[in-house]
């Protein structure tokens, strides 16, 4: 029965690993989505892991662990581990025209709200939320020395706060 496993790649061997695979007559999959690193088009989704889809008791997967890129499959004992069904399609359906998975654009802040920080230079003060800058960093509007300041912080570090 088809199925399902991941795969442990070398480091940034992504995209190696997955043509060498699929040059072996494997289907293997690394989803992928827009990069937030400017100068990069495209980055997996799980750094380090794709998704191969075969029969063990019909296909040679040990073959697998020996192709260029390749660490190994995930496994738990003797035998890879096959993903739940339903993980590795949800993600196809979600892949657009592009080829890239489409996340959601969350958080939890809108503009106006207070946010406290809770790390960094600006440990336990409190700014204005006024939006994200790119995909992992939120605008901040601080009172720094009397006058209003707008600092670039990790979205990772805010939390709301009255």
């Amino acid at each position: 029965m088809m199925r399902w496993y991941a795969v442990f790649t070398k480091p940034a061997s992504e995209s190696v690993a997955e043509a060498n695979l699929e040059r072996q007559g494997f289907r293997a999959w690394c989803p992928r989505i827009a990069a937030t690193r400017s100068g990069v088009g495209r980055a997996p989704l799980f750094p380090r892991y794709l998704f191969v889809e075969l029969d063990l008791d019909a296909a040679p997967w040990r073959s697998v662990n020996g192709t260029f890129g390749v660490v190994g499959f995930v496994q738990f004992g003797p035998r890879p581990s096959a993903l739940p069904v339903g993980i590795v399609e949800a993600l196809l359906d979600r892949q657009g025209t592009n080829g890239l998975i489409e996340l959601p654009k969350q958080t939890p802040f809108k503009p106006g709200d207070n946010v406290a920080i809770e790390a960094g230079p600006f440990l336990h003060q409190v700014g204005i939320y006024e939006g994200m800058a790119g995909a992992s960093r939120a605008h901040v509007l601080m009172r720094i020395l009397g006058g209003d300041v707008r600092v670039k912080l990790p979205a990772q570090v805010l939390r709301a706060c009255a």
